[in-house]
């Protein structure tokens, strides 16, 4: 009788197993699909506009003035820029569907350098976008020193600022305050906006493959979920731990951790 009970039991566990893993596959490969829609919905506006400029430019029945040229090639270049970001963070997440292959070169890195020269950079692009945003830079920390990869430290940095701007209130001023400290023998970095915020029930999902906080209609919302996604990669790879803390409707705190050298 025993061994009876015993095989029906794993036989329970192995279905029960079994299910969680098809759902899984399921939920990755619906998030996907969405991922693809996203992608497309985001592709769609630049090229258009490309398009658009383009005709404008070879059509030699209509003589534009020279200011008008200028903002033609404005057009251009900013939405050729918007098709590059794009490609980069495609880029980004296939590089982390296999993070072990991934060669990081790890070297000694002063961090609050590559974070206030990222910020610096920042600022230009919230004014440009929001000229009345504001960020905050309060680089504090005394012992910076980490082991690094710079390329993928910087990106990181990059895409935190990036959220702020992309997932700022509407009508509200971006406001974005990065600060760096020490705690303990870790250097940590935070980035607390006054954007959108993040429902309590979607902050355990946010560093998930091709997922996105929604908001009625899903292309309301900004990117195409990998951001997040690399950022946490970059963590893991690094031995660092990320939290995030946030209100919604009032901002959100990411808090990045990275453990320094030692002497």
């Amino acid at each position: 009788m025993a061994p009876l009970v015993i095989f029906s039991l794993l036989i329970l566990l192995i279905s029960i197993f079994t299910l969680i893993g098809i759902n899984r596959q399921k939920r990755l490969s619906q998030m996907k699909t969405d991922f693809i829609n996203n992608m497309t919905h985001e592709l769609k506006t630049p090229i258009a506009s490309i398009s658009l400029v383009a005709q404008m430019l070879s059509d030699r029945s209509i003589v534009l003035p020279p200011e008008k040229v200028r903002d033609y090639h404005s057009v251009l270049l900013s939405e050729s820029k918007r098709l590059r970001m794009l490609a980069e963070k495609v880029l980004q997440i296939s590089m982390f569907d296999s993070i072990a292959a991934i060669h990081f070169k790890f070297d000694e890195l002063e961090a609050n350098t590559v974070v206030e020269e990222a910020a610096m950079a920042f600022q230009l692009k919230v004014k440009q976008d929001d000229p009345n945003g504001t960020i905050e830079t309060h680089i504090d920390a005394e012992d910076p020193i980490i082991n690094a990869d710079r390329m993928h430290f910087t990106n990181l940095v990059n895409n935190l600022l990036d959220n702020a701007l992309k997932y700022r209130r509407p009508e509200v001023p971006v406001k974005l305050i990065v600060s760096t400290k020490n705690v303990g023998k870790q250097f940590v970095i935070t980035f607390a906006d006054n954007g959108i915020g993040i429902k309590k029930e979607d902050l355990k999902r946010i560093f998930d493959r091709f997922y996105r906080v929604t908001s009625g209609n899903v292309h309301n919302v900004k990117g195409v979920g990998i951001g997040l996604a690399y950022v946490a990669g970059v963590v893991k790879a690094h031995h660092g731990t990320i939290e995030v803390d946030s209100k919604y409707g009032q901002g959100t705190t990411f808090t990045v951790s990275f453990p320094i050298m030692d002497d």
